[in-house]
């Protein structure tokens, strides 16, 4: 997985976008958002990273995460 890339999950019902960047103040962050498809219920969290490494490492988290619940890596 690569920085200042938007990747995205999706289940049957559900969908999970994640991606690592710099905010305003040049800190590395994991960015995250998720939601239902068929409703306008979600929500959407930032969580500061020490590196871009931790920063990977978090996504790479995320990733097998959502794998294990059933969603599939749409982009």
């Amino acid at each position: 997985m690569e920085a200042n890339r938007i990747y995205r999950w999706q289940s049957d019902r559900r969908y999970y976008l994640a991606c690592v960047e710099k905010d305003l103040f040049d800190q590395w962050c994991v960015s995250r958002a998720w939601g239902g498809l068929h409703s306008r219920l979600g929500n959407a969290l930032t969580e500061p990273v020490e590196s871009l490494q931790d920063g990977l490492a978090r996504l790479d988290e995320i990733h097998r995460r959502r794998l294990q619940r059933g969603y599939t890596l749409t982009v």
